[in-house]
């Protein structure tokens, strides 16, 4: 192996972009492949002049300068902050390229990390039947500005702000409300939350939207609870939104003492109306309170149930058990054709909301167990004919992989938002030989992003 050409930091040079990374760069090597560097905004096959910003001991990162060679698909952004924000990673490719691209991660992912080979299983990605204005959530970080506040969206791989008054994958009610509350927000004077010293109040605004139910709710995330002023001026604020096809269900204060990056707390304030709002999925209501998880495109989680649901083929005498199960939107699509399904989740509002769910959709067929998957599958005894995961980017503790071979269902059904975690975990599950991979679904529940979903069906081996 020779040595690399030894590039300088502030340098200008030329790369040829080799492919993407899993996170939507460019890749350039040098010419022994022994160096990498990645391009944010650079596509395969071009030629770039770049500045390089940082040298480490076995990759660098360079900023596109010009573009030499463009690709055939390369597109204009919709997004005037698009170079700055760190939201979107692709609006610069076409979306049918997008496509193919989220194909190869979830490809890489699994040649890289599972040493599989899974060609003859790898379906074409699902389009999103919106590209844009699909968002039915938004969390905008709070900061100090010199007029006194100012919000909008961090800058790629950092905590740096990047005001914005606009963002197009968010639903038209979302950015409307933003507006509102972006333009109204210094007058109230809540002090934005500084995260260097653990100070100030207000950290995040949080909106949400049913998609087709087009009610709203909207959540104040701050370190500690407001005073009665405070949460007056906000009531008054919101008392006077008036948007086009946007009712306004609930306005919360949700409470989070604690440094890191986590968003939310557990727990939260109703400071008018109620802390939940509904989505329609098909003919199924779906009740969720603002703080809990959802799918954020509620147009492509239609698809992507109806397929799990297809793939998994239950039956009637079936007992299925459903991890991470949240409000129990996919386990709703489930229920008609299942004798029973035990669906466990962590979160207390999404288990409340989980069991009200079953209720007045009708179900009774839903057993709900709150706890950690962790804890609660350790009690479980089965048998069930079938296996039904969801996990956050994470994917599943080794544990959970265990008890799930162990208690040896006939398939399994893997719903994952990462192909790294999604690739490891399958490894794991088809590790001693009892089970195989039979199918993988990528969805495109993120347009414009480097984000693939991903619905891994796994069989038990006849003996």
């Amino acid at each position: 192996m020779g040595t690399p050409i030894l590039h300088k930091e502030n340098q200008h040079i030329e790369l040829e972009i080799d492919a993407l990374s899993n996170d939507g760069n460019g890749i350039a090597r040098e010419k022994n492949g022994s160096y990498v560097y990645f391009v944010p905004g650079a596509l395969p096959g071009e030629r770039v002049r770049v500045t390089v910003l940082q040298k480490k001991k076995t990759y660098g990162i360079a900023d596109v300068e010009e573009i030499l060679s463009p690709h055939p698909q390369r597109v204009e952004p919709k997004c005037r902050w698009y170079s700055l924000c760190g939201g979107c990673q692709l609006q610069h490719f076409s979306y049918n390229a997008q496509l193919e691209a989220k194909k190869d991660f979830v490809r890489d992912a699994f040649r890289r990390i599972a040493h599989m080979n899974i060609e003859d299983i790898l379906s074409p990605c699902v389009p999103s039947p919106r590209q844009w204005g699909y968002r039915n959530k938004a969390s905008f970080p709070v900061q100090g500005a010199k007029d006194g506040i100012e919000t909008g969206f961090y800058r790629r791989r950092s905590h740096d702000l990047v005001p914005i008054d606009f963002c197009p994958l968010l639903e038209p009610a979302l950015n409307e409300m933003y507006v509102y509350m972006r333009e109204a927000l210094p007058a109230l004077g809540i002090l934005p939350y500084n995260e260097k010293n653990h100070s100030g109040m207000l950290r995040h605004l949080v909106f949400r939207y049913g998609s087709f139910s087009k009610e709203a709710a909207i959540c104040f995330v701050c370190r500690r609870r407001l005073s009665k002023k405070d949460n007056k001026n906000i009531r008054e604020l919101w008392e006077k939104f008036q948007g086009e096809n946007i009712n306004v269900a609930g306005v919360l204060v949700n409470h989070n003492p604690h440094r890191g990056n986590a968003i939310l707390g557990r727990h939260s304030t109703i400071l008018s109306g109620r802390s939940w709002l509904r989505e329609y999925l098909d003919s199924l209501e779906i009740r969720y309170e603002a703080t809990a998880f959802l799918q954020v495109n509620s147009y492509q989680a239609k698809q992507l149930y109806q397929h799990g649901v297809h793939s998994l083929r239950s039956s009637s005498a079936d007992h299925l058990l459903e991890l991470y199960a949240g409000v129990g939107s996919m386990t709703l699509f489930f229920a008609p054709a299942a004798a029973q399904i035990t669906a466990v989740e962590e979160w207390p509002s999404a288990v409340e909301a989980m069991k009200e769910n079953a209720k007045i959709n009708r179900f009774s067929n839903i057993k709900v167990c709150g706890g950690r998957a962790e804890e609660i599958i350790s009690s479980l005894k089965g048998p069930f004919e079938a296996v039904i995961l969801d996990p956050p980017r994470s994917g599943c503790a080794p544990e959970v992989i265990s008890k799930i071979l162990e208690l040896n269902p006939a398939k399994i059904l893997y719903v994952a938002c990462n192909p790294a975690t999604l690739a490891r975990d399958i490894s794991r599950l088809c590790g001693e030989g009892r089970y195989t991979l039979k199918s993988l679904q990528p969805f495109d529940m993120f347009p414009q992003t480097a984000h693939v979903e991903c619905v891994a069906l796994i069989e038990r081996e006849k003996a």
